[in-house]
């Protein structure tokens, strides 16, 4: 089998299968997006625009690249039109088990039996979306970190039945592309890093949901005790309450467990429609958060 992947299609334009597109299309692949919502396709147009542009701006690309890495990216609205000589496909929809095996199904019956399908999710394992497919040799789970240029990590995780071949095929793919492969050895849910970060933003909204202290102070221990410039509230509000709420829902559905529903601090903000930073508002307000000040680390609002 040939190893060289240089065929990409991104299932959805959303955050991550923007920056997906746009990551592997600066590595000369040839991607193609699906989707069906003109106003995303149009969202993504820009962001790459942008994301482009700055890096012009900072001198880490040449102004002529742009326009090379732009060419690298043709947009479908009908999933049908995915070449069936692709490579290797990445779902980027959101976290719906039934949405995502819908996918994967109309995806077989397009692609060639050498097409590697991936899902990008953290909370749904392969092994449940292959249950739908007749061939479960080429699927895994491919999880990526966003922005994926600053955080290039991507998390391999195989199916019941998912050849080493196609690991390695991947594996190659990460390290042509500048992104660190590691490989969860046994089926996990959140794979290694995200099941770390799920104990850590159940525990902070706990600790915020029960009054022991705000959601400011909560932010305020991790940013100075760890040095990083944002806390665990504003990162939930990064990825969007609503994808939270999900992922809090599929490790309940997944255990039963009562404390993996997502608290109230959650869900009064999601019934509000603040999403994060995708709406204005979350945890914080934006474009400008509070954390983001010099002085808000040094100057908690201290209340008795």
């Amino acid at each position: 089998m040939d190893n060289n992947i240089s065929n990409i299609g991104v299932i959805g334009s959303g955050y991550i299968g923007s920056q997906l597109s746009l990551h592997f299309a600066s590595f000369h692949k040839n991607i193609i997006v699906f989707e069906p919502n003109q106003k995303s396709i149009d969202a993504s147009k820009k962001m790459h625009n942008e994301e482009l542009d700055s890096r012009i701006a900072s001198g880490k690309i040449a102004t002529s690249i742009k326009e090379n890495i732009l060419n690298n990216i043709t947009f479908i609205d009908d999933i049908a039109k995915m070449p069936a000589d692709t490579n290797l496909i990445i779902e980027a929809v959101p976290e719906d088990l039934a949405l995502k095996q819908q996918v994967f199904a109309e995806l077989e019956k397009i692609c060639g039996s050498d097409t590697i399908i991936a899902t990008n999710s953290s909370s749904i394992s392969i092994s449940k979306i292959e249950k739908v497919m007749k061939s479960k040799h080429n699927l895994l789970n491919m999880h990526f970190y966003p922005p994926v240029w600053d955080r290039p990590i991507v998390e391999l995780m195989k199916g019941c039945e998912t050849s080493n071949d196609v690991i390695n095929k991947v594996v190659k793919l990460a390290k042509q592309t500048d992104l660190i492969p590691l490989i969860t050895k046994k089926e996990s849910m959140g794979f290694i890093f995200n099941r770390i970060w799920h104990a850590i933003k159940k525990e902070a909204m706990h600790v915020a949901n029960e009054g022991i202290a705000t959601i400011e102070d909560v932010d305020r221990a991790w940013m100075v005790l760890l040095n990083y410039p944002i806390g665990p509230f504003g990162l939930m509000d990064m990825v969007g309450l609503d994808v939270i709420k999900d992922v809090f829902m599929s490790y309940y559905n997944e255990t039963g467990k009562q404390d993996e529903l997502p608290p109230a601090i959650l869900m009064e903000r999601i019934e509000r429609g603040e999403l994060g930073r995708k709406t204005g508002k979350g945890f914080y307000s934006y474009p400008n958060p509070a954390f983001t000040d010099s002085n808000w680390l040094k100057n908690p609002d201290i209340t008795n």
